[in-house]
């Protein structure tokens, strides 16, 4: 008797298990579920984090964390998006944080391409569809950014559309460069530098490639990868190319504060 009571008293318990359970499952929002989390983590004077999450109910929550050595901000946004395959639409407001009204998930970013400057987020977990063109594990010093129109305009821009670089483009590219850079004895060793690269196709059909060069450093070591720096000096520390993909031809190479 005993032992058929244990048995029973053990069913019981894993029925109310099984019914917390269910309970749980069924109590759940099902835009908790998440679709896609980026962020933006780096250090120079201060430190900044921010964090983009995306949920299957297309909501979306962005906080951001800036602490200074005389300045502190927290600041968090909310809205929805539109999701197609591997472009998200911002809705019915731009994203505060930059005025992005789209983004395109690529090589391992979320890009946002029509922000008030370039600027991306490193996909942490995603379930999304992803375009990654270009195997990075032998780029460690790149950041390819996407043709952003409200950057600030290089020349005949207006004829100029987004081209998406692959593996064995950039390869070329590098290639191409080691050589410039053995070349120009006023330039650094070409591993000094972090490289900043877009790449657009003219109206010829020919592939450029805008390429900025900056000497390492703590202040932009990590923040490179997420927006494009500007710097109007730095001598042989701010070298700005344009590669001409199709011909392999250097185009323009200028040396910062050289005349």
């Amino acid at each position: 008797m005993k032992i058929v009571l244990e048995i029973l008293l053990f069913i019981l318990l894993i029925i109310g298990l099984s019914c917390t359970k269910l309970e749980n499952k069924s109590n759940k929002s099902p835009g908790q579920e998440i679709l896609l989390t980026a962020s933006q983590h780096f250090s120079s004077i201060g430190k900044t984090d921010r964090t983009l999450t995306i949920f299957k109910d297309s909501t979306f929550n962005f906080t951001e964390t800036i602490v200074e050595p005389n300045y502190d901000k927290i600041e968090s946004f909310k809205g929805k998006t539109r999701i197609n395959n591997d472009t998200i639409k911002f809705l019915p407001f731009k994203l505060k944080h930059n005025n992005a009204e789209i983004a395109v998930l690529k090589n391992g970013f979320i890009e946002f391409i029509d922000s008030n400057r370039p600027d991306r987020m490193k996909i942490k977990e995603t379930a999304l569809t992803v375009k990654n063109n270009i195997d990075f594990r032998n780029f460690q010093d790149y950041a390819v950014f996407t043709l952003n129109k409200n950057s600030e305009p290089q020349s005949n821009e207006q004829d100029y559309k987004s081209y998406d670089l692959t593996t064995s483009e950039l390869t070329k590219i590098e290639t191409i460069l080691k050589q410039t850079f053995e070349k120009n004895k006023i330039l650094r060793d070409f591993s000094d530098y972090i490289k900043q690269v877009e790449s657009v196709e003219n109206k010829n059909k020919q592939h450029l490639i805008f390429i900025q060069c900056y000497c390492k450093s703590f202040l932009t070591n990590e923040s490179y990868q997420y927006y494009q720096i500007e710097m109007s000096d730095g001598g042989n520390c701010n070298i700005y190319i344009v590669l001409n993909l199709t011909t392999e031809r250097i185009e323009v190479l200028n040396i910062a504060g050289d005349a």
